[in-house]
């Protein structure tokens, strides 16, 4: 049995992992589930409207779900949680979203997910439930990445200054969030895409009343709520990574395949 989640902080080589590990449990066994951001709402509309993910940095990701349409349609009805935490705007109006963090229905979608045998799943929003998922699927492997903090701040202003706001404004741009938000709230939340990237997670430990309330966020700024963060994150690897069930896997600049091989010796300990 080979069950593994591959769960971290964006910016951590965790597409990287996933496509590796897609690939090898691939060559061992006919059949391999992927499941690739199953909680994000960007890349279950590229699933649904053109049948594959594409990776700003990795290309097109491979995924199967197309082999279960349930699953698809479940997520992309409980992903619109992904509208309110991440696309709105920072004012009074929308302080307090309709739907829970990951959606009302994650719990009993992960566990669908996880059903399968083999699987590899890939997340970047779960980590804040890190230390209760670890408990909760202990005949789970989790490989949880730990990059070192500078390398991770270097990553995400490059990705905000190369690529974010384009990428985000034509997220913005969509049906679904016109029908939510006013033209002049969506061209705000155009200047502010910091949301993308960490403001999510900000509000969820740190609330709404903690965000920056204008229009444009430095970078400093943003930087100091990616250090805040991502020190949250450190500790819940921290808080696991003695369990056995759980592989840290500690990198710098980059995650070479040196280092990973471990890791893969010990996902496929399992079978």
């Amino acid at each position: 049995m080979v069950r593994v989640v591959i769960i971290g902080f964006p910016r951590t080589a965790t597409t990287w992992m996933y496509v590796k590990l897609f690939h090898i449990l691939k060559q061992r066994s006919r059949i391999v589930y992927g499941f690739f951001e199953p909680f994000n709402l960007e890349i279950v509309k590229q699933v649904v409207t053109m049948g594959k993910v594409y990776h700003d940095e990795e290309g097109e990701v491979p995924h199967t779900y197309g082999e279960d349409i349930d699953i698809l349609i479940r997520l992309s009805i409980n992903d619109v949680w992904f509208i309110e935490w991440v696309a709105v705007p920072p004012c009074e109006k929308y302080s307090k979203p309709l739907h829970p963090f990951l959606g009302r229905c994650w719990e009993s979608l992960l566990s669908k997910m996880l059903s399968y045998d083999p699987v590899v799943l890939k997340d970047v929003v779960l980590w804040v439930k890190l230390p209760d998922l670890v408990e909760q699927y202990r005949d789970v492997k989790f490989v949880v990445p730990l990059r070192e903090y500078r390398y991770v701040e270097e990553s995400f202003l490059k990705w905000f200054r190369e690529g974010t706001k384009s990428r985000f404004r034509k997220f913005l741009e969509t049906k679904s969030l016109r029908a939510i938000f006013r033209e002049s709230e969506l061209e705000r939340k155009c200047r502010v895409p910091w949301l993308l990237g960490v403001g999510v997670f900000y509000r969820y430990f740190f609330g709404f009343n903690n965000l920056p309330k204008k229009e444009k966020v430095s970078e400093s700024e943003s930087c100091e709520m990616l250090r805040r963060v991502y020190g949250v994150y450190c500790d819940f690897v921290e808080a696991v990574r003695d369990k056995p069930n759980v592989y840290v896997v500690e990198f710098s600049e980059r995650l070479t395949e040196d280092r990973f091989r471990p890791v893969i010796e010990w996902v496929l300990r399992s079978e």
